[in-house]
């Protein structure tokens, strides 16, 4: 497991997600995880693995670091 507690992972993977215009179950999906696994991470209760987040990276077309920086607006 990553360390992405420490950080905004939680609140930039939220952000992510709705500007995509995806569901937690939608984003579960194309991680071949589950809707309640999204929720979680999303809310800071667990940690996705280090290839599961460069899948999220993959489907946001976006960094690993943006991922996981402090920002403040990471469109």
């Amino acid at each position: 497991m990553i360390e992405v507690s420490g950080g905004n992972f939680s609140s930039n993977l939220r952000q992510k997600r709705v500007i995509a215009g995806l569901t937690q179950k939608e984003l579960g999906k194309l991680l071949y995880s589950s809707k309640q696994a999204v929720c979680n991470w999303e809310h800071g209760r667990r940690e996705p693995s280090l290839e599961l987040v460069q899948e999220m990276a993959n489907v946001f077309k976006c960094s690993i670091d943006d991922l996981l920086k402090d920002s403040e607006n990471i469109n």
